[in-house]
């Protein structure tokens, strides 16, 4: 990524956060084995990301997914044409690279470029509001537990933080929480407190992380208005509502014919009820004389 610096000094301040930098350690093919950690930094601005395929585009993305949408309802590594259950935050902690298949059962065998699944990863992104002078940074530190299931701790931070600064060199992911806050981070393993934290700073609306999901994984737009039915409607079970629709419709047509019959019966009795009133009466008087 090439960035023109004298433009982004020059440009005016733009308003609400924006992602100012990105760092993965250890996550896919980003391999920080040796220590190393990759940052791209949009600055704030409009990025371009280009590369070959295979190059890594879509597990930056998936970083980003990671880091903002709720566990469960990501698209990982849609954009890249793959299957929706293809990737997991387990293969991208262990480096998942390859799949080859076997001579002897043709079944596809995952390489990866850390199989032991002994070192953790991080994830980690610079927010910042450039009118009201305000940044953010929020992390996650994701490992492979002792049953080997993914587990993650969320972090959350005032001001910038870095993974070589202030995520670097855990020994062990005991205690992994604590460790964060002995750092200077919020930590919770709940998404859910991590995503309010998120939220105060933001102000983010729920739907925007859900259209955030949809909108990457979409390769190509081919017509504008089934890009909207699919990726920025909110999703919805119309056959559900259209069912229960009807199913009032019919309780309401048949109350309504139920009124419309005892009316009915109520406009022919009561000529009965008039009659019967004038025979009393007349009766009464003939019972007088």
């Amino acid at each position: 990524m090439v960035e023109d610096d004298q433009f982004l000094n020059q440009r005016d301040p733009i308003p609400g956060f924006r992602l100012h930098k990105l760092e993965v350690y250890n996550w896919g093919t980003f391999d920080s084995t040796n220590g190393h950690v990759h940052t791209v930094r949009p600055a704030g601005a409009t990025t371009l990301l280009i590369g070959q395929n295979g190059s890594g585009k879509s597990t930056l993305v998936d970083a980003l997914l990671t880091l903002l949408v709720k566990p469960g309802v990501r698209n990982f590594n849609v954009a890249a044409g793959a299957q929706k259950r293809e990737r997991d935050e387990r293969t991208y902690i262990k480096g998942a690279y390859a799949r080859f298949s076997r001579d002897e059962d043709n079944r596809a065998d995952v390489h990866f470029l850390r199989p032991d699944g002994s070192h953790y990863s991080v994830l980690l992104a610079y927010f910042r509001n450039e009118l009201r002078d305000e940044a953010f940074t929020i992390a996650q530190v994701l490992y492979i537990n002792s049953e080997g299931r993914a587990e993650k701790i969320y972090c959350f931070s005032q001001g910038e933080r870095s993974i070589a600064n202030d995520l670097a060199g855990l020994t062990t992911t005991e205690r992994m929480k604590q460790q964060m806050k002995n750092r200077g981070f919020r930590a919770t393993p709940r998404y859910t407190e991590y995503h309010s934290w998120f939220v105060k700073q933001t102000g983010v609306r729920p739907k925007a992380m859900g259209m955030f999901n949809q909108t990457v994984a979409v390769k190509d737009i081919k017509s504008l208005n089934r890009f909207i039915r699919d990726h920025m409607l909110e999703a919805a079970p119309w056959s559900e509502k259209v069912e229960s629709l009807l199913n009032h419709f019919t309780q309401l047509s048949e109350a309504h014919q139920s009124l419309v019959r005892v009316r009915r019966q109520f406009e022919l009795l009561e000529p009965i009820a008039d009659n019967g009133a004038s025979y009393q009466k007349q009766a009464g008087q003939l019972g007088r004389i």
